[in-house]
């Protein structure tokens, strides 16, 4: 968490104020945001651990004063010009009540650079895992939150809560914007082991890198992106005919079980690869 709030802290845009929510954290994140010794910075605590996002970015939500509202995990860092770029465009002619403002985000594994999150779209055949950019690439009005009745744990909704948070914003008539400059660095914590007995912690490194010269850091990343875009094309022209089939057989089973979600008789495939995908993602993050 601490590396987070350096992050913000490190922000050209200056006005803001940081609301930070316990969880249940077992780290002291109180006496971390009171060494920081900047009145923006505020810590309000919870005695339990929610177990998703969707409790601590509501209460968060509920205690801000701002017009706008952005999130940062307390895993995931953002480059210096992160909030300037998504205020900038927010002054795009748009309904500014009706914006949703967001980047790309690096998706950082112990390796490396694994990919860029993608552009968010409106086309709901593609509302899948790993359709969308994390939260802590997201700004949006304060009012939008409230008019699409805020985040919620929802079983029914059989989809992250992210992801459902999202998909209520587009259908309320939100107007996508996006900056031009990926500014997110996400380390998913199911690829890390954030909970577990051994995790891995290579944020102090990547922040070390923002402080020396974060444009250098930017152009290795897009370096590295752009290296693992002309491997894929690589592996799907010159691939094995039996690699090219099973990515093939994945793409169409992914396109079988969204299609799937929203057929009556068929919905209780879609629940038991969400609950699957659950226990999955748990496991991987050292929950279970």
């Amino acid at each position: 968490m601490r590396f987070a709030l350096e992050s913000i802290r490190r922000q050209s845009f200056r006005n803001y104020e940081v609301i930070v929510i316990g969880d249940g954290d077992p780290e002291p994140s109180a006496d971390i945001v009171r060494s920081i010794g900047d009145d923006r910075f505020r810590y309000i605590a919870s005695v339990r651990n929610s177990g998703t996002q969707a409790y601590p970015n509501q209460r968060g939500t509920e205690n801000a004063n701002g017009r706008w509202i952005a999130y940062l995990g307390q895993d995931d860092l953002w480059m210096p010009w992160h909030l300037e770029q998504l205020f900038a465009a927010s002054r795009v002619d748009t309904p500014s009540d009706e914006s949703f403002l967001y980047v790309q985000a690096y998706m950082l594994g112990p390796e490396g650079l694994r990919r860029l999150s993608g552009l968010v779209t409106k086309n709901r055949d593609e509302e899948r895992f790993g359709w969308s950019v994390p939260p802590s690439a997201w700004m949006h009005r304060a009012d939008l939150g409230a008019r699409i009745g805020g985040w919620r744990e929802d079983p029914s909704a059989l989809r992250p809560v992210d992801l459902d948070f999202l998909m209520r914003a587009i259908d309320s008539g939100a107007t996508l914007r996006h900056g031009p400059r990926p500014s997110v660095l996400k380390f998913p914590s199911a690829w890390f082991n954030a909970y577990g007995a051994s995790p891995i912690r290579p944020q102090a490194d990547y922040l070390r890198l923002i402080r020396a010269c974060p444009e250098e850091l930017e152009r290795k990343l897009l370096m590295d992106s752009a290296r693992l875009s002309a491997e894929l094309w690589h592996r799907l022209e010159h691939g094995t005919p039996s690699a090219i089939a099973r990515r093939l057989a994945h793409a169409m089973v992914d396109h079988f079980l969204v299609r799937a979600s929203a057929t009556p008789g068929l919905r209780w495939l879609w629940r038991a690869h969400w609950r699957r995908q659950r226990r999955k993602g748990r496991t991987l993050r050292g929950l279970a």
